[in-house]
């Protein structure tokens, strides 16, 4: 038995839990204790099945088992099973935990200085950086007449978010 292969005690519980075969003839070349550790090194190191070696069993039959099983749903009914004896023994808590540091959002929506126009050219040109009123061509009656939120939206994006003469532009339709 070599390290990480499955116990005595592991196999005698596991060994409860797998498909009984009905094949007659000769008798399996492989023991199907050797097989499944082969499967179970194969996962545990992520190796090729070409590399899993040959005190498992030849890797097509590793393989060709664990694809069957695969396909038949075996593999699922045994870790059912398995969980709920557990569960009934108390020796599962299923709590929830998710870790925020894996959310990542695109580089887009974390606010980045738009391309184009920027605020530095509005800086230039008078763009207040306060509560002032906004630019005079910002105050003609054509603007006055357009749907206030888009001309914010529209203000945004030549802007680039500049936020003096937004607060300039939404003062002035509130």
């Amino acid at each position: 038995m070599e390290r990480g292969d499955l116990t005595n005690g592991q196999w005698i519980r596991l060994e409860s839990l797998l498909p009984q075969g009905v094949k007659t003839g000769r008798p399996p070349l492989w023991m199907r204790r050797q097989l499944i550790d082969g499967i179970r090194w194969r996962t545990r190191t992520g190796a090729p099945w070409r590399d899993v070696p040959e005190r498992y069993g030849s890797w097509d039959r590793d393989y060709d088992l664990f694809r069957r099983w695969q396909r038949d749903g075996t593999w699922a009914q045994i870790v059912t099973r398995l969980q709920a004896e557990a569960d009934a023994k108390g020796l599962i808590t299923w709590d929830v935990s998710v870790d925020s540091t894996v959310c990542r959002a695109h580089q887009h929506a974390a606010g980045a200085a738009k391309r184009g126009i920027s605020c530095r050219f509005w800086k230039r040109s008078g763009c207040p950086d306060s509560d002032a009123d906004a630019p005079a061509s910002a105050r003609t009656e054509s603007a006055r007449t357009r749907h206030p939120m888009r001309l914010l939206s529209q203000a945004a994006a030549v802007t680039g978010g500049c936020a003096g003469w937004l607060k300039a532009m939404a003062s002035s339709y509130l």
